[in-house]
């Protein structure tokens, strides 16, 4: 008997979510950091470079940078080419100055000629940089983009 569809499977589904991401492309899948899927703490304001590497690729992909859903230029990127058009890895580093309201950022490595991107992605876990001492207030629940310990629900 198969289990029901709903808020019960969910935690099953999200143990598979690092091999669904990199499913299709095995090793060429890109990492972020060393990592397919991490979560990050940053302070708000605080400047954090991100490093997407893919090695062992044929073909000419390219690797793009996303934070929440917008394209981003990289600060640096560097391919490695081998026997001319043969591509072998490659690198893109991207800083990034953290606000309270960016979410996740993803490294997409794009390849026309074998069909979808593969993602490696980092949430981004943005702790405020609150007034210390009494100068002013920090924020309070309820106030738009507040986040607490864990930074992603706002609540």
């Amino acid at each position: 008997m198969a289990l029901p569809a709903g808020p019960a499977a969910l935690p099953h589904t999200l143990l598979l979510l690092p091999a669904l991401l990199s499913s299709g492309w095995g090793e060429l899948a890109p990492q972020i950091d060393g990592q397919a899927w991490a979560e990050r703490a940053l302070r708000e304001n605080e400047r954090h470079p991100f490093t997407c590497r893919v090695a062992g690729v044929s073909g000419t992909p390219r690797l793009a940078w996303y934070l929440d859903g917008q394209l981003q230029e990289a600060s640096t990127s560097r391919l490695l080419r081998v026997g001319g058009e043969a591509f072998s890895g490659g690198t893109s580093t991207l800083t990034v100055t953290a606000q309270r309201s960016q979410h996740e950022l993803n490294c997409s490595l794009q390849d026309p000629g074998r069909g979808p991107a593969a993602n490696a992605s980092v949430i981004l876990n943005v702790q405020c940089e609150c007034p210390r001492g009494g100068q002013g207030r920090g924020p309070l629940p309820g106030d738009p983009g507040t986040h607490v310990a864990d930074g992603l629900t706002g609540h």
